[in-house]
């Protein structure tokens, strides 16, 4: 039940987005509809560093993209596979300065 609260989260998340579909959304939607969602990893900025987190995790505690908006997002991974890496350098540049945590 907590899997179906998660996925009405991020399509109201994604709606919120606005605009067309992205890269990042259907890395996301192709997580959660088909594939397993347990094996994706969000790596994002939080304040001076980029942080790593699974992505239920991500989608529970973004609370719907409010807490941590979609532009913070730094990769998102399956396993040790790179599936999205955002553009912008001043994010890029986290992950060479800090460690994951």
């Amino acid at each position: 039940m907590k899997y179906i609260h998660l996925f009405y989260l991020y399509y109201a998340g994604v709606a919120s987005l606005g605009g067309r579909k992205g890269v990042l959304e259907e890395v996301l939607s192709r997580a959660l509809h088909a594939d397993d969602p347990g094996k994706y990893s969000v790596v994002y900025r939080e304040f001076n560093r980029a942080r790593e987190i699974g992505l239920l995790e991500f989608l529970e505690l973004s609370e719907n993209f409010k807490t941590i908006p979609a532009s913070r997002i730094i990769l998102v991974k399956k396993g040790d596979e790179v599936l999205y890496r955002t553009s912008r350098s001043d994010l890029l540049k986290l992950l060479g300065e800090n460690t994951f945590t």
